[in-house]
């Protein structure tokens, strides 16, 4: 169906697409007009990343974020698979003197031993290097409390097959309309 038709299947699907928005932005906290619905949360990520040259991932990002993001620049966990924040900071000490645009993109929760990521420290040792940052957040929606009000995430992808929604729905959520490519 074709959202943008007139006829009446069109302005249906409009209809159902902008309350699954409003829905998605009541659960996380933020505006409707911020979520871009893609065929995945594999898809989210694939677009957001084309638009950074310098992506620093965990080690234990889902293989999605690791092949799309092309990184040298990861941050090992500790024994508890937590990622180390002094490392990220002295990796932001280092990066941030010579390169520019830098994103950041640390997953919430880990798809595959449930360890939840430190993400509002993450995001502030971010900012403090003037870095965005990204969470993959597909583990996290329904599990945990994303506000994105309260926390300064720039970025966040989302699976509709997590929450109960049919296979091939993912997001982009864009919480600062950072202009994308």
């Amino acid at each position: 169906i074709n959202a943008s038709s007139v006829h009446y299947y069109g302005r249906k699907g409009k209809v159902i697409i902008e309350r699954s928005k409003s829905e998605i932005a009541r659960l996380i906290n933020t505006k409707s007009e911020n979520i871009l619905f893609t065929s995945s949360a594999t898809e989210a990520i694939n677009l957001l990343f084309t638009n950074f040259q310098n992506i620093i991932v965990s080690s234990v990002e889902h293989l999605a974020v690791l092949s799309a993001s092309k990184s040298n620049l990861i941050i090992p966990v500790d024994k508890n698979g937590v990622v180390d924040l002094n490392y990220l900071e002295t990796l932001l000490k280092k990066t941030a003197e010579n390169k520019k645009n830098i994103l950041v993109s640390i997953m919430w929760v880990n798809n595959e031993t449930g360890v939840i990521q430190p993400i509002k420290d993450i995001v502030k040792i971010s900012k403090k290097y003037g870095c965005l940052v990204h969470c993959d957040a597909a583990q996290a929606l329904g599990n945990v409390n994303i506000d994105l009000e309260k926390i300064d995430l720039d970025f966040l992808t989302l699976s509709g097959h997590k929450i109960g929604a049919p296979a091939g729905i993912g997001a982009l959520v864009n919480n600062k309309n950072f202009n994308l490519n």
